[in-house]
């Protein structure tokens, strides 16, 4: 693809200007596109298109929290600070063990406000949540031995 006529080509766009505009080629969650020889994500191609600049070292996040949406109203250049806030709010990369076990169940089902508070602690020490996870199932659960 070497035009934005090209690229908007793939784009369904069908759902009105305010909907999500999913990417009609290759994803892998995200779209890929091909861009004069390389790949790059279709929603950072989007916002490249579209006029606006991303700084190196910034991300390409969705408001929509729809990952093949390439429409540049659904889009906001961010750090990875607001990039990682954004997934805790959104409840995102936590909860989504494979297993039936309580940890599991604990994740599932953690209320709203112990998962903001697990997620806050973890972010601003910037270490790992699981550590902080472990210790509010333990809080919740009282400890095994």
């Amino acid at each position: 693809m070497k035009t934005a006529a090209e690229f908007w080509a793939r784009v369904d766009q069908g759902a009105g200007p305010t909907a999500c505009w999913p990417w009609g080629g290759r994803t892998t969650g995200y779209g890929q596109a091909r861009w004069n020889g390389a790949t790059i994500p279709a929603h950072r191609l989007s916002v490249i298109l579209s006029g606006r600049k991303i700084p190196a070292g910034m991300f390409v996040c969705h408001h929509c929290d729809n990952p093949p949406c390439v429409n540049p109203a659904h889009l906001y250049v961010g750090t990875p600070a607001d990039n990682s806030r954004d997934a805790v709010e959104r409840r995102r990369g936590i909860g989504r063990p494979v297993g039936t076990g309580p940890t599991v169940r604990f994740l599932t089902h953690m209320p709203p406000a112990l998962f903001a508070q697990v997620n806050a602690a973890a972010l601003k020490d910037g270490r790992s949540r699981d550590a902080y996870v472990r210790r509010a199932l333990e809080a919740a659960v009282g400890r095994r031995s």
